[in-house]
């Protein structure tokens, strides 16, 4: 305590000597050491973690933000759309030449497919049916159109014969995809897991992105918008909602305080610095205290 106050002392005779030294207007000079002292104060001596909890704790409340969403949010989303409309933008505009040259790079490299998830897929009862059925349909198709020599002839006696004939012939083909399935998994994962099928795997994937980033944002908005729409009716109530929630009110305490732990011990002036704001920030605080130091 005897440490701090001396430190007060300090302070206090360092402004009245400056002032004393100072010609200009004696408002001003006053202003301008007091926001200075102010700067060089520890974040932790201007401000704690429980009044900044609790203003942000009264400024999240789910109504008032509710109500903000409902002023703010919605009308900015639909003048977004027609920006976007206007002006053709893609998405490629929000990056510049080098994050793009990277990211384009890092997309063309290898795919890494792990073979068993490619089995699990391929085994997954939907995707069996589906490449069963298409094979099957390929076959059947195959068998009714060859130009085999005698086919035509059990093909026409298999008209004659009528459906119970054709599809005995689709079982037996159904059967025989059951019975292979487990071979074309473990091919179609073999396939994939090649270093050639890897290396072709990036670069599609590459070329799929960059033609993704070339269309204009105009396109996405309205191909969004069924499920936006479904959705944005209900945005405002999800955000009360959500900060309702207590796990989450205890999320932003908890950060609010790691964030004094880590910044409370710098100098307003050392953060401001860092945002590239001092002066601006300065000169606004130096005006206003004028101001309520002449009134």
């Amino acid at each position: 305590m005897k440490k701090k106050n001396d430190r007060h002392k300090d302070l206090a005779q360092g402004i009245f000597e400056a002032l004393r030294d100072d010609e200009a207007p004696w408002t001003g000079r006053l202003a301008r050491l007091s926001v200075d002292a102010l700067l060089e104060r520890r974040v932790g001596e201007l401000v704690d973690a429980e009044t900044i909890v609790a203003a942000l704790d009264a400024a999240l409340q789910p109504e008032p933000v509710k109500q903000a969403v409902e002023r703010v949010a919605v009308p900015a989303w639909s003048r977004e759309r027609r920006r976007a409309k206007l002006s053709g933008e893609a998405p490629r505009v929000f990056l510049t030449p080098a994050a793009a040259h990277d990211l384009a790079a890092a997309l063309a490299e290898p795919v890494h497919v792990s073979g068993t998830i490619v089995r699990e897929i391929v085994s997954a009862p939907a995707v069996r049916a589906l490449l069963g059925a298409l094979i099957q349909e390929t076959l059947v198709d195959f068998v009714s159109r060859a130009p085999i020599p005698g086919l035509s002839k059990a093909m026409n006696l298999m008209s004659r014969v009528g459906r119970k004939m054709e599809s005995q012939t689709e079982r037996h083909i159904r059967d025989f995809l059951d019975k292979s399935m487990a071979r074309i998994t473990a091919r179609a994962a073999e396939l994939v897991s090649t270093d050639a099928n890897r290396a072709q795997l990036g670069q599609l994937r590459a070329a799929m992105v960059a033609q993704a980033l070339g269309r204009p944002l105009s396109a996405y908005y309205e191909r969004m918008s069924p499920p936006l729409r479904a959705i944005w009716e209900h945005l405002p109530d999800l955000i009360a909602h959500n900060l309702a929630r207590p796990e989450v009110k205890r999320a932003i305490d908890e950060e609010v305080r790691l964030l004094f732990v880590r910044e409370g011990g710098r100098t307003a002036a050392d953060l401001l610095d860092q945002l590239g704001t001092r002066e601006r920030v300065r000169d606004i605080a130096v005006k206003n205290a004028q101001k309520a130091i002449e009134q």
